[in-house]
């Protein structure tokens, strides 16, 4: 669906533009990744409004996407795949509540996570040159102690979410 409304979109921006500056599949995937940012964002808040939980809801987002350009990760194979699971997790967190040894743990563990994994998964997926990677790890473990340091339950579980992103599993034989 998604993909298919991106790919029109494209084939029409390049044909009405005089000199086209950006292939039709180029420009077929950032308007996927727009037009998945704006469903994401769109439908959370909504229903975050709805549920009482807005500003939680706004912050985690918030928390998820900057981490989420500094350090990659994991990406699901169709945009309907990752509309729904991004809405639901981002509605879901505002609504579980942690203790402090718990926000430290899970907070603990996040920061092991992107000293480990971070950045994953940019090759394809951005256009920051590879010697950047080191300080893309610095800046995402040092967000990740960040929340640590704020202690609020929808940013700590929003930084582990980003952070159990950039592992890569291989699934299946061989």
């Amino acid at each position: 669906m998604i993909e298919k409304l991106a790919g029109k979109l494209a084939k029409n921006l390049h044909h009405y533009a005089e000199e086209p500056l950006i292939s039709i599949p180029v420009l077929k995937y950032g308007l996927t990744i727009v037009i998945n940012t704006i469903f994401v964002v769109s439908l959370s808040l909504t229903l975050g409004g709805l549920t009482g939980k807005l500003l939680e809801t706004a912050i985690g987002i918030g928390c998820f996407l900057i981490l989420r350009a500094c350090s990659g990760g994991h990406h699901l194979n169709t945009s309907t795949a990752c509309i729904l699971l991004s809405t639901l997790i981002s509605v879901t967190i505002p609504h579980i509540s942690l203790n402090e040894i718990s926000i430290t743990m899970i907070s603990l563990i996040s920061i092991a996570l992107f000293m480990i994994y971070s950045p994953s998964n940019l090759q394809r997926q951005s256009r920051i040159p590879s010697r950047y990677y080191p300080l893309l790890k610095v800046i995402s473990t040092a967000l990740a102690v960040g929340g640590l340091l704020l202690g609020m339950e929808v940013i700590t579980l929003s930084i582990l979410i980003q952070a159990l992103s950039l592992i890569r599993f291989k699934l299946g034989g061989g």
